[in-house]
């Protein structure tokens, strides 16, 4: 299933290699620090209300509550895991999602942070186009990231573009066979893969650096939030797991995903991810921890890094939100098979972590040349 490359691209043309990090996360498609806040207490609205010590009143609405100030002002909602505050002019201040906390600055710039990174967002201006720039920083590094904006019945989408720039032959090495070979990678003893030796294992040979990626990527995402992860019960799994839940044939349409972003890699082109999801049945690699919405039900359950979601139907020019599937997940995640709901920024975002990620991989495949040490 081919994967279209979006019609913006921001021209780096003449760019040289830099050092780069990993994902973004934006906290929904259209959020700013000037989105609407609910309206004002309304004492006649039907909904339970509670008087507050500071004099303000709590309303429950059932799947979300609002607390309001004592002028009648919104100062926070709550819904599920996900709390938003307020300013007294109804802009955002902030929003906490789980573990991702993002604080709103009145100049239209806000800051992202959870365990993993941090990073600024502003709008900027890259060759005389619009873009909106991300300042990661994590580990004493500082990276800079441009995104496109698009637009989908109103709300907007950023989509990452490739800034990195290979030689041409590097692209065509990328995408060219090899004379098969077995590899070990360097984690292959580590804490982390015999906590999940159940849930993946790389390939037994390697065909094609396609595959070397595929493997970096996903190995990649899973060891992002194994610190994180409750590793005894990981190890329990794992003994009565024999057969790894990440199929081959996962693999194999994950692998054909990685070549699709390669040949859009070469052309500088950002990828939309409404466009690849115009077919069902494509697989995303889940970034960072995210909880989603149950189908059929108001329950959320958690996904974490590495895990494996794909959508069930195609989706429509006004669809915002995707009716997916979890196809394999790790202990503490959605069960495999839990249909869920997830927003299309949020699958824009994990999108953009593949791309970043897999630049990554491609960094480390152009310095390692792994079938040159099978030789």
């Amino acid at each position: 299933m081919a994967a279209p490359a979006a019609k913006n691209t921001l021209s780096n043309s003449g760019a040289k290699k830099v050092e780069n990090s990993v994902k973004p996360a934006i906290p929904s498609a259209n959020t700013s620090s000037r989105s609407s806040a609910p309206a004002r207490l309304n004492p006649n609205s039907g909904h339970k209300q509670t008087r507050t010590t500071d004099g303000g009143t709590l309303e429950d609405r059932g799947n979300h509550s609002i607390k309001y100030r004592a002028d009648g002002t919104p100062e926070f909602m709550k819904t599920g895991s996900k709390t938003v505050q307020y300013r007294k002019d109804g802009t955002i201040a902030q929003m906490t999602q789980g573990k991702t906390v993002t604080t709103f600055n009145t100049d239209g710039s806000h800051k992202v942070q959870n365990p993993t990174k941090s990073y600024t967002q502003k709008n900027a201006q890259v060759n005389g186009q619009n873009v909106v720039q991300r300042t990661y920083s994590s580990n004493n590094r500082t990276v800079v990231r441009n995104y496109n904006t698009y637009y989908r019945s109103g709300y907007s989408y950023h989509s990452y573009v490739p800034f990195v720039a290979y030689d041409p032959w590097f692209y065509g090495y990328c995408l060219h066979p090899w004379h098969p070979f077995s590899y070990t990678w360097a984690w292959a003893y580590d804490p982390w893969y015999s906590n999940y030796g159940y849930y993946y294992r790389p390939y037994s040979t390697y065909y094609g650096p396609s595959y070397w990626l595929t493997d970096y990527l996903i190995a990649d995402s899973i060891r992002s939030n194994a610190q994180a992860a409750n590793a005894a019960a990981n190890r329990a799994e794992q003994a009565v797991h024999q057969v790894p839940q990440i199929t081959n044939d996962m693999k194999d349409q994950i692998r054909e995903q990685v070549e699709e972003v390669i040949r859009a890699h070469e052309k500088k082109e950002a990828v939309n991810v409404a466009e690849t999801l115009r077919d069902a049945g494509r697989i995303f690699v889940v970034s960072e921890d995210i909880d989603v919405l149950v189908e059929g039900t108001e329950q959320q359950c958690s996904l974490t890094a590495g895990d494996l979601i794909k959508n069930r139907e195609k989706v429509g020019d006004s669809d915002q939100f995707v009716k997916m599937i979890v196809v394999a997940s790790k202990k503490g995640s959605c069960p495999a098979k839990t249909k869920i709901a997830i927003s299309l920024v949020d699958l824009q975002e994990m999108q953009n972590a593949f791309a970043e990620r897999l630049e990554e991989g491609m960094d480390k495949l152009q310095a390692e040349r792994p079938d040159e040490k099978a030789k």
